[in-house]
């Protein structure tokens, strides 16, 4: 009997050590470039912590939720520097990318940039004299921004704006009333107010917005015509409030767990009528 009792102590002491354990996280594969007698190295020993080398140097330590990504074809050469462009992203569609630039000179410490850009994950990419420069849509469509980044890691930005030739297919045209009473998610299906929307959001959260297809029929709430619309099994979390007036206008407010965005600048009487709507 006792030795009974004794391979069952046995049995469940190795039973429960098995499930006290910690997991160990597989450790993703480091990403390695090397150009111009450089080496860039990203690790990522957990999932929330990645480090970024430059030959040998630590330049960057973060414990954020990120994915981090640098490809040979990001590395630029000018001059005596040469330039290697590390993107990361949170993974979702809000923000599909931001900036940081590792910069290596003969016979100099390496340094990295800040991080930067306008959330764009599409920069247009070009040499000026010894400096790189990265050119990105703004998000709200009206114009871009040239990031210019300098042989010591230096970050300096400039906006266009867009110059609109001639007046919008949408200008004064009665967009709320054309609206009222469709669903929400008709607004990008039609010429007119899609194009407003895409005016006001910009190309890249157009695309991301117009995704949305859940959601209720414009109501009139006051002057203006009030949708919502949200992604499917995220409605709770993920959602959009969509306005507009009897004069081409519009305005979007986002909301993403809890971090609420509008665009189109919209007075606080568009404000009032989106959370009488919601």
């Amino acid at each position: 009997m006792k030795f009974i009792v004794g391979v069952f102590a046995i049995a469940l002491a190795i039973l429960c050590s098995t499930f006290a354990a910690p997991a160990a996280h597989a450790q993703a594969a480091p990403i390695i470039i090397q150009k111009d007698g450089h080496t860039l190295a990203i690790f990522r020993p957990s999932p929330y912590h990645f480090m970024v080398y430059l030959d040998r140097q630590l330049l960057l330590s973060d414990t954020q939720d990120m994915m981090v990504s640098a490809y040979a074809g990001s590395v630029y050469h000018a001059g005596a520097t040469t330039y290697f462009v590390i993107e990361t992203s949170s993974g979702g569609s809000f923000c599909p990318g931001m900036f940081q630039v590792a910069v290596a000179r003969p016979n100099q410490p390496a340094r990295i940039t800040p991080s930067f850009g306008t959330c764009s994950d599409i920069p247009n990419t070009a040499l000026i004299g010894d400096n790189l420069t990265m050119t990105m849509p703004k998000m709200n469509g009206h114009g871009t921004v040239v990031y210019t980044i300098d042989p010591v890691a230096q970050v300096t930005q400039r906006s266009i704006a867009t110059q609109l030739i001639g007046p919008p297919d949408h200008a004064g045209m009665d967009l709320a009333a054309s609206l009222l009473g469709k669903q929400t998610a008709a607004a990008f299906s039609r010429r007119a107010s899609a194009q407003v929307l895409e005016r006001v959001l910009g190309p890249a959260m157009y695309r991301t917005i117009s995704g949305y297809q859940v959601g209720g029929n414009y109501v009139a709430v006051g002057p203006y015509a009030v949708g919502s619309v949200c992604l499917a099994n995220l409605c709770n979390t993920t959602y959009t409030h969509i306005v507009f007036d009897h004069h081409g206008d519009a305005w979007v407010g986002t909301t993403i767990h809890g971090t609420v965005r509008w665009f189109g600048n919209p007075p606080a009487a568009v404000l009032s009528a989106a959370m009488a709507a919601h």
